[in-house]
């Protein structure tokens, strides 16, 4: 592999969803690379994906991650001295998971990811990818022990439903998760930042998300995710083609506007 830079082959994993209905064909015209009504002109056969791999809590590009996508998995990319990436040759407004393999021996090490997106009718070069630390997600674990929640198996996969920030300037986000998970596997933070063990009530604006652990693999339509804000903000997945496997961290934004 090349840094930023991607290299083809054959195999492939399956593309999965967690929503009975995917995404519709069009793309939102605020997607870079996604024109308007009004743009005139063919289309290209072919377009590109880049973006760059942060990290979760900061802001920091991530050098030498591997990155493939689920639609090729033969296809890599190595993140460059800036985190960046980019993939050539994809087919236009398509849903796409980027897979962000572990680095388990860096400093600090990272866990693996899993980021749903789309590709646009022209090139793109916007994705904010992100990893997180290792140390990160296990310190989060480790503040439910007094909340007695079940044993967490990190060979399982791990989803973090992430919404925007200012929605929680004006109200609580709650997740309705279907079919719901398990009771002790699942957790969301108050207004002050501590985890609540079996809840999906997003409080706390600076980490606005809920986590599920233990989770076995997912396969397209598996699991639904909803969510309402208390105010009078409308809630989507903004990728319902998310899935979760073992050892990653599923990174599935939600949208309130």
């Amino acid at each position: 592999t090349s840094q930023g830079s991607s290299t083809s082959g054959t195999t492939a994993l399956p593309s999965t969803s967690s929503s009975t209905t995917d995404e519709p064909a069009s793309s939102s015209s605020s997607e870079s690379g996604v024109a308007d009504g009004t743009s005139t002109g063919s289309l290209p056969t072919e377009v590109s994906l880049g973006g760059a791999v942060t990290d979760f809590i900061g802001i920091l590009g991530i050098e030498g991650l591997e990155v493939s996508l689920d639609i090729d998995a033969g296809t890599t990319a190595t993140t460059d001295a800036n985190g960046a990436f980019t993939f050539e040759g994809l087919t236009p407004d398509s849903p796409v998971n980027i897979i962000i393999e572990a680095q388990p021996d860096g400093v600090p090490p990272y866990a693996g990811s899993i980021i749903p997106e789309r590709t646009g009718i022209q090139d793109r070069d916007d994705v904010d990818a992100t990893s997180v630390q290792g140390p990160f997600i296990e310190a989060q674990l480790d503040a439910l022990e007094p909340q007695d929640p079940e044993p967490v198996d990190l060979e399982q996969g791990i989803v973090i439903l992430r919404v925007n920030p200012i929605a929680i300037e004006s109200g609580t986000v709650t997740l309705t998760i279907d079919p719901a998970p398990p009771a002790g596997t699942f957790y969301a933070p108050n207004e002050n930042g501590a985890p609540v063990l079996d809840s999906t009530e997003i409080g706390f604006a600076t980490l606005p998300a809920a986590v599920l652990f233990n989770v076995a693999d997912t396969e397209p339509g598996d699991i639904t995710v909803t969510a309402e804000h208390s105010g009078a903000l409308t809630c989507t997945v903004r990728h319902p083609h998310w899935f979760a496997r073992g050892g990653y961290i599923t990174q599935v934004p939600v949208d309130c506007e």
